[in-house]
């Protein structure tokens, strides 16, 4: 989807997690401190 938002010229932002990327409550748990910590 970013390269496809790329190609197009529509501005994005991708977090690429890797390894620690998943579906489960512990990553968005520590995605959501990241992610906060890093804007607020």
């Amino acid at each position: 989807m970013s390269e496809v938002l790329r190609n197009r010229g529509i501005a994005h932002h991708l977090d690429d997690w890797g390894p620690k990327g998943g579906h489960e409550w512990p990553y968005w748990h520590h995605q959501m401190w990241e992610y906060v910590g890093a804007h607020f």
